[in-house]
């Protein structure tokens, strides 16, 4: 059985190649608004003085 290589994901080629053959929506990317609230929220109720988001 012959053995099949991983993808080339350190390739420029790879990914210029897998976004412009699928043109489908990938259901995980989302307009950064998306966790607006969420991040609101937590920021109004966190005890630090210098919350970060990282």
């Amino acid at each position: 059985m012959p053995s099949k290589q991983p993808p080339a994901f350190g390739s420029q080629a790879h990914w210029d190649h897998r976004f412009t053959s699928n043109t489908d929506p990938f259901e995980w990317l989302e307009a950064p608004n998306v966790l607006d609230a969420y991040i609101v929220a937590t920021l109004r109720t966190t005890n630090d003085e210098e919350p970060e988001l990282l």
